[in-house]
């Protein structure tokens, strides 16, 4: 009876030290945001965040993720900067009746304790740009799990991915053609500076959640009736499954 206490003390002791439990933040937390809205009639580029639009140095195994909405369909976008690979059309989406495109973009591995400038490149001819960018906290094995996209002409904007492993961070981002006041989903966040307002005119939103389940699941807003395109993105953090389950298995949780 000894010895096998004292081997689950010396397991329990072998897994905290090779996977620690960070008590200080937690998979998908929301750590800052920063918006831009620029007429690009020059370069066609965006440039947002930088020591004037972040408000803190990034943190360690950080998520940037960008939504945005352009003027104009049929774009080609490229998102560069921050020391990371960027996905630059995660997911796409394009509103018909306004002829306007939106993306999610996203990188995993930017530079750690800086404040970066990231730019989004659009291609064609000039447009408006609405663009928001934000930090969440991820791990050193973050991955991308599903998106969806939707369009369509009401109050409730709203788009699913199947989330496939928890825990997850699933992020939405909605847009519509004029001013308009968003409210989150139910249980979703739109974070300090996630509401992209340009001289009076708000366009875009971006919400977010941390989910302890999987499943299909919707990402949705409210707003005033319009014509609207929203788009939703899921990520993990591809150790958690293992970790979770070698815990569970010596009762000192997750």
């Amino acid at each position: 009876m000894r010895f096998r206490i004292l081997i689950t003390i010396v397991l329990v002791l072998v897994v905290s030290l090779l996977f620690p439990v960070a008590s200080h933040a937690a998979f998908g937390d929301f750590r800052q945001c920063a918006t831009a809205v620029n007429d690009v009639t020059s370069s066609n580029i965006v440039t947002i965040g930088g020591a004037a639009g972040w408000g803190n140095d990034l943190g360690a195994n950080p998520i940037l993720v960008l939504g945005a909405k352009v003027d104009g369909s049929t774009r080609t976008f490229t998102v560069t900067g921050g020391g990371g690979t960027w996905t630059s059309e995660r997911s796409t989406v394009t509103v018909g009746a306004y002829a306007h495109e939106g993306i999610i973009a996203d990188s995993f591995n930017a530079t750690a304790g800086a404040q970066p400038s990231i730019e989004l490149n659009v291609s064609g001819a000039a447009v408006l740009a609405y663009v928001v960018l934000c930090e969440f906290e991820g791990s050193a094995t973050t991955a991308f799990d599903d998106e969806g996209t939707a369009t369509g002409s009401s109050t409730t904007p709203s788009a699913s991915a199947t989330i496939t492993t928890a825990p997850s961070l699933q992020i939405g981002v909605a847009f519509n053609g004029a001013n308009n006041t968003y409210t989150a989903g139910a249980s979703f966040t739109i974070p300090a500076n996630g509401v992209v307002n340009a001289a009076g005119s708000t366009q875009l939103a971006l919400e977010y959640i941390t989910r302890g389940g999987t499943g299909a699941q919707a990402a949705d807003f409210t707003i005033t009736s319009d014509f609207w395109g929203a788009m939703t993105t899921s990520y993990y953090s591809a150790a958690a499954g293992a970790v979770r389950c070698m815990r569970s298995l010596l009762g000192v949780g997750c």
